[in-house]
């Protein structure tokens, strides 16, 4: 049986045997992948004749349309084989043994990989950080980048929704490779993840302040304050808006600190403790290795997230910090 690989992370790349197939129409090049994409999903491995026809060629009288849709699958069926594919008189899929290798199907298997290390989801291992960055590496482009179907409005919305389903796989992944290449102290591993982050999101602020606190941990005090100035110009210039005091607040910390040698810009809370990396993450909060400057001593830092606390949580709260 033929190797068939197909790459639509990025421009659309058809391979068999390691040689490159190329498909004479736009509408093939759609039809693979709208099959492909939906064969993945249990009980929906095959499609109907008519949904497909209608889907690809929706200006076209339905007569011709099925001709149209035979067509490109006789081109299919040439360019992969046809053992890749089930089809009878009322539907087409993908042969579920045909193994064709899907870069959109290894990503998420990656991304899924971690829940089965044995540790709570919202940590990393160094085994949950290589399948990330394995992941993140497939993801070459966006889905089908540079494709459309323009006389096909339903294709294109499926395709939209698709691409919009990856990116957002895409920064979280990044953004668990930041937390936790952070949580073990390795800045300048983070910082890459950090920048694709926020090209992903230019306006999304928490990756924004999350790249200037890798900079000022890596002691990279010049690029923590260029990264701000640049997140001022793009919110001005897409939004009209003033960076969050948040971010302000983190820019004035770094800007400030005094810095001895290499040692790293550390972010202080409270003008008090400085905080270093993250050693434990739940659903209400992060802690923070950190250092109580006024009183020279190493603690603990425990970071609420913005949810509002109930008079029970703020009790419960409130027993746990006097029995620390």
């Amino acid at each position: 049986m033929s190797t068939v690989r197909l790459c639509l992370l990025g421009p659309p790349r058809l391979e068999r045997d390691g040689q490159p197939v190329e498909l004479d129409t736009r509408k093939t090049v759609a039809l693979v992948a709208y099959l492909a994409m939906t064969g993945q999903r249990p009980g929906e491995e095959t499609r109907t004749r008519e949904a497909l026809a209608t889907l690809l060629w929706p200006e076209v009288e339905p007569r011709r349309a099925r001709a149209n849709l035979r067509r490109s699958l006789s081109v299919l069926k040439k360019g992969i084989g046809g053992e890749c594919l089930v089809a009878d008189r009322e539907t087409i899929g993908t042969h579920p043994e045909a193994g064709i290798w899907l870069d959109v199907a290894d990503f998420r298997r990656l991304l899924d990989s971690p829940r089965m290390h044995g540790h709570p989801e919202s940590e990393s291992c160094p085994d949950c950080l290589e399948a990330l960055a394995e992941a993140v590496e497939l993801y070459r482009g966006d889905f089908l980048e540079g494709f459309s179907l323009r006389d096909s409005g339903n294709f294109d919305d499926w395709q939209f929704f698709q691409t919009e389903g990856l990116r957002q796989e895409l920064a979280q992944a990044l953004e668990r490779l930041v937390h936790g290449h952070s949580a073990q102290g390795t800045y300048e591993r983070a910082i890459p993840y950090g920048r694709r982050w926020v090209a992903l999101d230019p306006l999304h602020e928490p990756a924004q302040r999350q790249l200037m606190q890798l900079y000022a941990l890596a002691g990279q005090r010049a690029a923590a304050l260029r990264q701000y100035a640049e997140c001022a110009r793009i919110l001005e210039a897409e939004l009209g808006l003033s960076p969050a005091e948040e971010t302000t607040s983190l820019y004035e910390q770094i800007r400030t600190s005094p810095v001895t040698g290499e040692e790293p810009v550390r972010p202080t809370l409270g003008k008090r403790y400085r905080l270093d990396s993250e050693i434990g993450r739940g659903g209400m909060a992060v802690v923070y290795r950190g250092y109580d400057t006024l009183l020279g001593r190493h603690v603990a830092v425990k970071i609420l997230s913005k949810t509002t606390l109930d008079r029970e949580s703020r009790a419960r709260l409130l027993r746990e910090a006097q029995a620390a």
